[in-house]
């Protein structure tokens, strides 16, 4: 059966990928233009020079899209969070995600945040293995440190100790790839062989990126509107094609917005 899943491994990885665009497409009239801004989920001190000025000097770049709606793709909802940071009841968790999400949309004038969920791979693979008793060969949260041991060490190598530098390179389309082919090809391989819970984890997965996509297009976007959405980075790839490809849609660059120092 070890032979199944190399098989089925070297056929995933040697699968081609759409394009990820790395320019705006076309923009044709009665188009929503959508920024993707990819984010790790990690606390601003893990980058050296994660400072409320860089942060500041970041949102200063992303309010030059002119924003009319932000989304943000949590486990959590962060919409009365939000209100509260708006009355000035709160400040931001100490995750990138909220640390320019709240400001920016406060400078960009918009009272409510679109907050969207989405099942993780961890998430899905822990319900499975709860509802079935399936144990994974390779357990979920060794899986998750093995992934997070490779990003952190890309990323310490290129981020340059900043915020600004940090996003530059997630935000990269060769990057997403990466990150979408690195959880591809490790998902498929997880669990026993006669259990094969990496091709059903993956398959929900997938199932999952589909529901959030349908979710977004379900906010009632405008034409001519303007939507930047903060988004973990293993999900991006998937959601960044899903935007190109529709044609009610324009994809703009983050990489477009942010400054390189």
């Amino acid at each position: 059966m070890k032979g199944h899943f190399s098989f089925l491994l070297a056929s995933l990885l040697l699968l081609p990928f759409p394009q990820i665009a790395e320019k705006a497409t076309p923009l044709a009239p009665e188009s929503t233009e959508v920024l993707t801004l990819a984010v790790h989920n990690l606390p601003v001190e893990w980058t050296k020079g994660g400072t409320r000025r860089e942060l500041d000097q970041v949102t200063e770049s992303l309010l030059r899209f002119h924003p009319d709606r932000i989304v943000v793709v949590s486990e959590e909802d962060l919409s009365q969070h939000y209100q509260a940071y708006l009355q000035g009841e709160t400040t931001p968790a100490s995750t990138i995600e909220e640390q320019l999400a709240f400001p920016l949309s406060q400078r960009a004038g918009i009272e409510n945040l679109d907050v969207l969920s989405v099942d993780f791979p961890v998430k899905i693979g822990t319900e499975i293995q709860e509802s079935e008793a399936v144990l994974a060969g390779n357990t979920l949260d060794q899986f998750l440190d093995k992934l997070r041991a490779i990003e952190f060490a890309r990323m310490n190598e290129a981020n340059k100790g900043s915020v600004n530098g940090l996003l530059r390179f997630v935000n990269q389309p060769m990057n997403l790839s990466y990150e979408r082919t690195l959880y591809l090809s490790s998902l498929t391989a997880l669990g026993e062989s006669d259990a094969y819970l990496g091709p059903r984890l993956l398959s929900r997965w997938y199932e999952s990126q589909l529901r959030l996509f349908s979710s977004f297009k379900g906010l009632n976007l405008a034409p001519g509107e303007k939507v930047l959405v903060l988004i973990e980075a293993r999900e991006a790839a998937w959601f960044t094609d899903f935007v190109a490809q529709d044609p009610g849609l324009v994809h703009i660059p983050a990489t477009s917005f942010l400054e390189v120092h």
